[in-house]
């Protein structure tokens, strides 16, 4: 509120900015919003906890009006920058979410203060954080070799450096050699160290078109937060069964090999393989020096890295796991068929007891278990955060949010 600033019925600076994040602000303050220990994921959108943490979501623009709300058909969608941004870059946000990476830039454009998310309404503290890491396409010939090449590079710390960013690695070791924590701002290590303690895997929605309507229909004021939410879950229910049995009764795929490649060939009686990097090409260049480093030290295999040639559509854990031995992504194994695209690390852990799961932070491998197997290798992280003005602190006598902050201290 003291943060909000109007002229008369215009809002000139919002006191909170969701930035397109309110599933996860929800889930930070009610707990993951599916029992994803069942098959299908069970929404829980009806949830008490969920339906309190929509309300106090909701209250910042139905009571408070101190975060701002655009109707669906009232959203520009020619814009190439989503209206959130805009605001932020534009000095008319006092706090708003983000992913970490970007806090490089947002610091270089003011004076920006970083913090985790604020602890739930029952206490406890989840910060949600995306993790990418390495998985290997059932389609390969070469396990074997394209292991070696997994487990190496989620040694190594990755990221585009052209861009500013660097990405957090998976492994606490990899994080320490790499001088990752060298020359950052004291108060950002120390969120991230935070974030990472009190971490939860951010997975995909669950029917989450049918979250967006209720999300909606509450802010129009149309119906209460647990209408909205009892409604949601039915949709979700029947969405989520009617999924299940449209892959119950899919033809199943048939197996594929990964063709080999003849655009980089391999050194005599060596082996090859593709190896395709996450949705985009931002790391191609940084991927390839590291597979020349690697054939360097292991010469019995030669890596090529390329953009997975897709006919249409995004690409999917499926596809990708087509054109490639195997790839960076960020998983999600509810799906059969896409389940049933890659291989499960177990066997390779198993044959190499010089591998130690140990190493990595907390929960990361959270992401990548399937009812007790190691789906993929985790490589990087991603923790979302919250990010705000200090000059605007200062000017209206706030002190800046702690390390351990609730959701009250929020409000």
């Amino acid at each position: 509120v003291a943060l909000t600033e109007r002229e008369g019925d215009d809002v000139m600076r919002w006191g909170f900015i969701p930035n397109n994040a309110a599933y996860r602000i929800i889930e930070s303050q009610a707990g993951p919003l599916a029992d994803y220990g069942s098959e299908p994921p069970a929404p829980r959108y009806d949830d008490g906890d969920v339906v309190e943490a929509v309300r106090a979501y909701t209250n910042l623009y139905l009571q408070e009006q101190v975060m701002p709300y655009r109707e669906p058909e009232a959203q520009d969608d020619s814009s190439p920058i989503p209206e959130d941004q805009i605001l932020i870059e534009g000095g008319q946000a006092a706090i708003w979410t983000d992913v970490d990476i970007l806090w490089w830039i947002r610091n270089q454009q003011g004076n920006v203060g970083v913090a985790p998310f604020p602890a739930g309404l029952d206490g406890v503290e989840r910060t949600p954080v995306s993790v990418s890491g390495l998985v290997m396409s059932a389609g390969t010939s070469q396990p074997e070799a394209a292991w070696r090449w997994m487990d190496f590079v989620t040694r190594q710390p990755l990221g585009s450096l052209t861009l500013g960013m660097r990405f957090m690695p998976a492994r606490s070791s990899t994080a320490e050699t790499s001088g990752f924590w060298d020359g950052l701002d004291e108060d950002f290590v120390a969120t991230l160290r935070y974030a990472i303690d009190h971490s939860y895997v951010a997975r995909q929605p669950v029917a989450n078109n049918a979250f967006e309507d209720a999300l909606n229909e509450i802010l129009q004021g149309e119906k209460s937060a647990e209408d909205a939410m009892a409604e949601a879950q039915q949709q979700a229910e029947v969405q989520v069964q009617e999924e299940a049995a449209a892959q119950a009764g899919a033809t199943p795929v048939p197996t594929f090999v990964v063709a080999p490649s003849d655009e980089t060939p391999a050194a005599e009686g060596a082996t090859s393989i593709t190896f395709v990097p996450g949705l985009g090409s931002l790391n191609m260049e940084p991927f390839r020096a590291l597979a020349d480093q690697f054939s360097e030290a292991n010469p019995d295999i030669a890596v090529e890295v390329k953009m997975a040639d897709f006919v249409s559509g995004a690409p999917t854990l499926k596809a990708m796991a087509e054109n490639s031995d195997c790839f960076e992504w960020y998983p999600s194994f509810q799906e059969t068929d896409q389940r049933d695209a890659i291989l499960s690390l177990a066997p390779f852990l198993d044959a190499d007891p010089s591998f130690t799961t140990e190493d990595y932070f907390p929960q990361v491998l959270e992401q990548f278990d399937w009812q007790g197997q190691l789906m993929g290798l985790p490589a990087d992280i991603t923790p979302y955060i919250i990010e705000y003005n200090k000059d605007l602190f200062d000017a209206a006598g706030l002190d800046y949010p702690a390390l351990d902050w609730t959701w009250d201290d929020f409000l």
